[in-house]
């Protein structure tokens, strides 16, 4: 009896730590590899761009992120990964969830991704860059879209 409430609560403990976000610096992060990039890498005359990055996730790091721009895959986010994307200004739609192509416990179907998951509409603006982090909530077990709706202007070359 020691032995079981021992681990019950060895694994109340890691259920209430394991999906913590820690935090990231810009620096630590890698890119995502252009075999999970799927759309929005062309640059454009008018554009806005989109940096998102997938914070650690201790519980779901054994699982890839859906990233869907208007409704369209746009990548798969592995923890502390980072991509830009590269749209026209004006309204979009931005949706984090699970992965399709996932097996095991990380496996769900594409009609379950796209009714899940946090969706954000922004409306973005050319010349800017917009900072997105995506996450998950320890909590409830809910994918998390952090946006930085201002946008920050497109630093100039020199």
């Amino acid at each position: 009896m020691k032995k079981l409430s021992l681990l019950l609560l060895s694994l109340s403990l890691i259920g209430l730590t394991g999906c913590t976000v820690t935090s990231y610096r810009q620096a630590d992060t890698t890119p995502v590899p252009a075999e999970r990039l799927y759309g929005h890498q062309e640059p454009l005359a008018e554009e806005a761009l989109v940096r998102i990055t997938r914070l650690s996730n201790y519980g779901g790091s054994a699982c890839y992120f859906t990233v869907l721009i208007d409704d369209e895959r746009a990548a798969r986010f592995d923890t502390e990964e980072q991509a830009m994307f590269h749209l026209a200004p004006g309204e979009h739609k931005f949706q984090v969830a699970g992965d399709w192509d996932g097996r095991g416990l990380c496996s769900a179907s594409e009609e379950w991704v796209r009714d899940h998951g946090q969706i954000r509409e922004v409306d973005l603006k050319a010349g800017r860059v917009y900072d997105f982090r995506i996450g998950f909530n320890s909590w409830g077990g809910v994918f998390r879209l952090y946006v930085d709706k201002v946008g920050k202007p497109v630093e100039s070359e020199n």
